[in-house]
């Protein structure tokens, strides 16, 4: 993938260099099926899901830089609906982060962009 203008939704490197280890161990801990070791960053799936969450946007209308909707969908439902979701959670970004880590509440301070306060 080519380097991309960035978003403000964006994860900053900082955010990343804490939110990266939990989804490593997430994805080793839950392989493929099939074997498949999946064919984009994770970095930029969850930057998508942090823009369609921000924009409120349909998935269907995600931008044509992002993954794919039908992959960035695929991490979305999987750690909504799992028991135990990547511990993401426990990162403070700003806000206190509810267990499903990709929302927060309105009016609150979070930007995904911003270093931590």
């Amino acid at each position: 993938m080519s380097e991309r203008k960035p978003y403000p939704s964006d994860l900053s490197d900082e955010r990343w260099a804490l939110i990266e280890p939990v989804i490593t161990a997430w994805k080793a801990a839950h392989p493929s099926v099939s074997g498949h070791q999946g064919g984009y960053h994770m970095r930029e799936i969850v930057n998508a899901i942090l823009f369609q969450s921000r924009t409120g946007c349909q998935w269907a209308f995600l931008p044509h830089d992002l993954p794919p909707r039908s992959a960035v969908y695929y991490y979305f439902a999987k750690w909504r609906d799992e028991d135990n979701p990547p511990r993401s959670r426990q990162l403070r970004w700003g806000c206190a982060v509810p267990a499903r880590w990709w929302q927060c509440p309105a009016g609150s301070r979070w930007r995904a962009s911003s270093p931590p306060r």
